[in-house]
């Protein structure tokens, strides 16, 4: 399974492993599966401020009064409560299914676009994944920023993970691969901070140092993959290990050495970290996630 962030990003849905998503809009998400090529998945938060700022259930209730009215079936799972319907676009040859989710002061608005003609014609498909839109709603929920929410990037944040990569290592992005497989990643990065190009103030460039570290991590060693943490502090790309609550932050893994003032050895830093998180995994003190594996 997967979580992702969903409307501002302090709300979350739970998703199978076979989905991606990427964010089109500041309140929608989009959802997609590469062997899903029939239908587009949105998924849009808006959230309602009630008469009386004590009532925390505005829309679940609205949301219940307004398949009475339109005579729909309600359903009720997990303290949310929604109702389905199918539009029909004849302009553009289009089927919509639409699925109005109340939770809290949310109105969730979960949407299946195809071609009208396929969803005819391709009935069992199209249910399949209606079928994993009802599941995926009862995993709906509010991020607590108390604690630490690892969730799983979305395709703009390992977007950007390249882009920092191929610029601080002034290779291309087709290049990258072949770099962390031949092992020529950790002596680049080293030979740059050798030479001082950047300063302890170059926070920016030495922090994609530390991402192309990191990408070489997960590269070489399939424990690790990116993921984002968000809590009080705010929204961070790091390395999650196996299905674990143990995360890293390659970011700072060398911009704060070098602003300590540090002789940063790279290779040095690469196995210490992994001979850490190695005794860190076996401790037994990190929680065992049913996402993000």
């Amino acid at each position: 399974m997967k979580l992702f962030e969903i409307g501002d990003g302090l709300k979350s849905i739970k998703v199978s492993s076979n989905y991606f998503a990427e964010r089109e809009n500041d309140g929608t998400v989009i959802l997609y599966d590469p062997e899903i090529d029939f239908a587009e998945i949105r998924v849009s938060v808006i959230t309602v401020e009630p008469k009386d700022n004590s009532d925390l259930q505005a829309m679940y209730r609205r949301v219940i009064e307004l398949a009475k009215e339109k005579e729909i079936e309600i359903n009720i799972i997990d303290e949310k409560s929604y109702y389905s319907y199918v539009e029909q676009n004849q302009k553009d040859g289009l089927t919509i299914f639409y699925f109005e989710v109340g939770y809290l002061n949310h109105l969730i608005i979960i949407s299946v676009t195809t071609n009208a003609e396929y969803a005819q014609n391709n009935e069992e498909n199209v249910e399949n994944v209606l079928s994993d839109i009802n599941s995926f709603i009862s995993t709906i929920k509010e991020t607590n920023l108390e604690s630490q929410n690892i969730f799983e990037p979305i395709y703009s944040d390992i977007d950007d993970i390249n882009e920092r990569i191929k610029k601080i290592l002034n290779i291309s992005e087709d290049e990258i691969d072949n770099y962390h497989n031949t092992d020529k990643t950790i002596p680049l990065i080293q030979k740059i901070i050798n030479e001082n190009t950047f300063q302890a103030d170059n926070i920016y460039e030495l922090q994609s140092l530390g991402i192309a570290l990191g990408d070489y991590i997960s590269h070489k060693n399939n424990d690790f993959h990116w993921a984002v943490v968000r809590d009080e502090y705010g929204r961070d790309i790091c390395l999650q290990y196996k299905t674990l609550a143990l995360t890293i932050f390659p970011l700072t893994m060398i911009s704060k050495r070098i602003e300590d003032g540090e002789n940063v050895n790279v290779s040095e830093l690469y196995s210490n970290l992994l001979h850490k998180i190695n005794e860190l995994s076996i401790s037994g003190d990190f929680a065992e996630l049913d996402h993000n594996n």
